[in-house]
């Protein structure tokens, strides 16, 4: 009836290795003064604790073949701000912000000035790339882009080399409720430099510039200028004309 309290008390004491062929059961804590080596699989019920010190590591050879998931929802990290996980491979990443979580469900802080922040790279044929639900949003931006530093680049650049000759809108704004007459479709802002430039390339193209207006009793198009010498519109022509102006 002796407890054991170190490898040297206890109501059973050797010096020396002991060898047991079967099965060996222990009715209270079992403590060991060295390392731990077992051949075969392990089987623990209750709780575990790995180390008491951060000095401590858990090293995985194997690989793991279950589901990580945590006894509470939305409580435990993965890393901190100090020490984070170099790369990450997952199949799917889905993130759920808590409604008091005071910072934003996603944050990408990019350090590399000669590499791409997000990288997208999509086989998609059929269905879109990236598709932003914010049916929510009243007085907020959904998408807020600030450059401040801009030289020769730019804060957003939309490339399209298809060669396909199918109808179609490199980019598209639709207002899309009749009630909502205090709406503009499109406003563009410049305190400097051009406000708007339009270069089209093919010769026997379509319309550099077409307005195609339902308006019956209200004016089609309005230029609302403070010029003194200047000229309000300006048309000037290359070539040889023997169309319309």
């Amino acid at each position: 009836t002796t407890n054991s309290t170190s490898n040297t008390t206890g109501s059973i004491i050797t010096a020396g290795g002991i060898g047991v062929a079967k099965c060996v059961n222990i009715g209270e804590d079992l403590k060991v003064w060295g390392d731990v080596t077992t051949v075969g699989d392990t089987t623990i019920s209750g709780n575990l604790t790995f180390g008491d010190a951060s000095t401590d590591q858990v090293t995985f050879s194997a690989d793991i073949n279950s589901s990580l998931i945590p006894n509470a929802n939305l409580s435990f990290n993965i890393g901190n701000t100090t020490m984070q996980w170099a790369n990450a491979w997952v199949g799917h990443a889905g993130i759920t912000q808590k409604t008091d979580s005071g910072k934003p469900a996603l944050t990408v802080t990019a350090t590399d000035v000669d590499q791409l922040a997000v990288s997208v790279t999509a086989s998609q044929t059929t269905a879109d790339v990236v598709d932003i639900a914010a049916d929510s949003v009243t007085t907020g931006k959904v998408i807020d882009i600030t450059a401040d530093a801009l030289t020769t680049g730019s804060a957003l650049y939309i490339d399209s080399d298809s060669s396909a000759t199918d109808t179609r809108s490199i980019a598209t704004i639709i207002q899309n409720h009749a009630s909502a007459t205090g709406s503009t479709g499109l406003t563009v802002q410049s305190d400097a430099g051009r406000g708007v430039f339009i270069d089209t390339n093919l010769a026997a193209g379509g319309f550099a510039l077409e307005i195609d207006s339902e308006q019956t009793t209200t004016n089609v198009a309005k230029i609302a200028s403070i010029a003194t010498s200047g000229t309000v519109l300006e048309v000037s022509q290359a070539g040889v004309m023997t169309g319309k102006v």
